[in-house]
């Protein structure tokens, strides 16, 4: 590997830590907005999870942190579909996947 190979692949770690950051963090926002700090940190995990079911880099790219949290998304509303009153509360787990997709695509 040339030193040339080594810059562009520490700009291309960098550019994806910085996109799992900013999708983590607006996945947290989210959830804590709408159902809670303590979802939001169990979600925060699932999210964690999710990312180290992914094959290591050069494996992931940009898109498959759209995944993960779409997959995360996921296991909250199975969650709160087990917590019946904050499912109520908030509409229902069917809404779940709904309300984050709408808070972080638009």
């Amino acid at each position: 590997m040339s030193m040339r190979d080594g810059t562009n692949h520490d700009r291309s770690f960098t550019a994806l830590m910085s996109m799992a950051e900013r999708d983590l963090g607006a996945l947290m926002s989210v959830v804590t907005d709408l159902y809670g700090a303590e979802q939001a940190m169990i979600s925060a995990t699932d999210w964690i999870d999710e990312l180290e079911s992914v094959d290591a880099p050069p494996g992931i790219t940009a898109s498959a942190f759209r995944v993960i949290t779409i997959a995360t998304a996921a296991r909250l509303a199975r969650r709160l579909g087990q917590t019946a009153p904050l499912a109520r509360k908030r509409g229902g787990t069917s809404s779940c996947i709904t309300l984050l997709s709408s808070e972080l695509l638009g």
